[in-house]
Parts: structure tokens; sequence; C-alpha cells
């Protein structure tokens, strides 16, 4: 008789993409958001606003297992809603604020909400603050072939008047941004732009790239374009689900376009018609 497979172990972590590792039972993942920076997040958890539960950052792939192994052997955490319950006090009223709330004592009966994302067009003095995360991004290989550093006079080349560049807000703080680009220039092609999207490495999942996202496609059909395009690496499946969610689909898959550390990179071709090329 064939001798039977052992079944998978559920506690064993697997490398599935560049900078991921993901345990069997798929319910803690490890990903590297950044150079020198790594976060442990928990599917089985979430935080206060209802996202996966993140642990870190952890200055290296080590720490955050040892971070992975505690988390296995504590007892499950509450649940938001369990948390709030145990500190609620009646008959006080509910606030509005509750929700945002960090789980730790509060110092004030009146504590005020973070402020809410808002969008706008990129000005000249958000340079400084684009070419910090889009820095970031270069240096943490995950989502261009691009290796040397922009510069704050490369950031302001980009506003040309012609291609939308629209930066996400949190209060004075930039936390993201997404950028058109000339694809072509062949003039079959001035109406079609690439673009690309990047949020903050200590601001990820809070939003701030979907907003970037429908704030640049706004502003590139009212600017005229009829479709916009880009590439994204395979292994980035959070960028990819990101572009789907907001209209992308994916068109095809680039093999082996390029070599990033010496080696070769697939990435999915996606676009995203706009404007009057909606039209029948």
């Amino acid at each position: 008789m064939p001798k039977e497979k052992p079944a998978p172990d559920p506690a064993a972590l697997k490398r599935t993409a560049a900078g991921r590792y993901e345990t069997g039972d798929g319910r803690f993942t490890i990903e590297q958001e950044s150079a020198g920076s790594w976060a442990l997040v928990d599917a089985e958890q979430t935080n206060e606003l209802g996202l996966p539960l993140v642990r870190g950052p952890f200055a290296t792939l080590a720490a955050a297992k040892d971070a992975l192994a505690s988390a296995r052997e504590a007892p499950a955490p509450p649940s938001p809603l369990e948390r709030r319950l145990k500190e609620a006090k009646p008959p006080r009223p509910a606030r509005s604020g509750d929700r945002h709330r960090q789980a730790r004592p509060s110092t004030s009966s009146t504590e005020e909400p973070p402020p809410r994302l808002e969008a706008r067009q990129a000005r000249p003095g958000d340079a400084a603050a684009i070419v910090r995360i889009y820095n970031a991004g270069i240096e943490s290989h995950e989502a261009t072939f691009e290796t040397e550093p922009r510069s704050r006079g490369d950031i302001l080349g980009w506003l040309d008047g012609r291609h939308p560049v629209v930066v996400v807000t949190r209060g004075d703080d930039v936390l993201g941004f997404a950028a058109t680009f000339e694809y072509r220039s062949r003039s079959a092609y001035v109406c079609v732009a690439e673009f690309s999207v990047y949020a903050d490495p200590d601001h990820r999942r809070e939003g701030a790239g979907r907003l970037a996202m429908e704030s640049l496609i706004e502003a590139a059909t009212e600017a005229g374009f009829w479709k916009l395009v880009s590439r994204v690496f395979i292994e980035n499946e959070g960028s990819r689900k990101l572009l789907r969610s907001v209209g992308f689909r994916e068109v095809g898959t680039y093999r082996r376009h390029a070599r990033l550390d010496g080696q070769w990179r697939d990435c999915v071709i996606v676009e995203r018609l706009l404007g009057e090329a909606l039209e029948d």
C-alpha cells in the first residue's frame, strides 16, 4: 500500500512570496513592510476597526517569529466588542469617538477621534513627503524595479499641470499618494496614463491607498484621460486586491519582465477604462 503523506503542520511557517510567510493553518502571516520592519498579522483577531490584528513592527524576521510563537501560546485576546462591553460604565452615554479610541485608559472624558483621511491635489510643498514615501517603496524592493532614490526635484517634475497627482492626508501629515505619468509619446496614446500608488509604511492598511486611487481615478477622468495602466509584481497581493476593488482588471502577465536583485520578476498588467472609453 502506498504510504500516506503526513498531514500539513498547521503551525509550520512557509515562505509564500518575497518578504511574506504564512502558517499552515492560514491564521498568521509575517510580512516585510520595509527594510528592517516586519509585521505579524493574526487573521483570527481584529483591532478596534474590525481589521486583522497587526503586531509589530519588528526589526528582524527572527523577532517576528518569536512574537508568532508567543502569540500561539497566549490565550486569545477578547474581541473589540468584548473589550468595549467590559470597559463600559453605565449609565455613561455613548460617544461618537469610541469606535476609534485605542485600548488604553483615557485621560479625558471628551477625547476627540483622530482626524479623518482626506484627499486633494498635490502641491509643491508635498514633495518632501512624497519623496520620503516613494523612496521607502524603492528601498523595500517590493513594488518597483527602481533602485535609485528620488529627490524632491524629481517629484516637482511630476507636477506638470497635465498629469494628476493626489495626496492623502490626516491633519497635516501626508500618508500616501497616487500619480499619473505619460504612457507613450505617440499622439494616439495622449489620453492613456501610467500610474503609481504608495502608502507610508507606518500607515498601511488604514485606507490611504484606496482613497488615493479613488481620487486619482476621478482626477484623471476630469483631466480627459480614458485609460489608466500599470504593472504590479505578481507577488504583491495587497496592491492587486486594492486595484481590483476600485475597478481595475488584470489583463495578463509579463513573464520575466526585468531583474531585481539579480532575480527575474513577473508583472501583472492592470488597466481601467475612464470617461468616454466606458461608452459603447
